[in-house]
């Protein structure tokens, strides 16, 4: 998924996590997040900087907004999946009815009248 200049330079910057980082660099961070836990010092880094600069708390926001939307859609896919994959039930009203009708033609007509 990310180039292996990239992940480097992510390695990097999590050895650099206790200094103070960047809005590009919280917002990585933030992104991070979503993929992996954070370690006791990138969090405390992350919760201070989003105190102090509303447009990185602001994106943390959408982020987790973003994430739990996602969440809630594939919960109710993989519900309804469950759903359809269930046996239909056919009210026993129903069944008797569409029984008495087969039965009826069947006397009616002969069973060799029937495809």
């Amino acid at each position: 998924m990310f180039s292996r200049r990239k992940e480097k330079r992510m390695t990097d910057n999590r050895k650099e996590r206790t200094s103070p980082m960047s809005c590009r660099d919280i917002s990585a961070l933030v992104s991070e997040s979503l993929d992996r836990p954070l370690s006791l010092s990138e969090r405390l880094v992350l919760r201070t900087h989003l105190l102090f600069c509303r447009a990185c708390n602001e994106y943390s926001r959408q982020i987790r907004l973003i994430e739990d939307f996602f969440r809630r859609t594939r919960t109710e896919t993989d519900s309804l999946k469950e759903r359809d994959h269930e046996e239909p039930v056919l009210p026993e009203e129903s069944r008797r009815r569409i029984t008495r009708r087969i039965e009826d033609e069947i006397r009616d007509h002969g069973p060799e009248s029937h495809p």
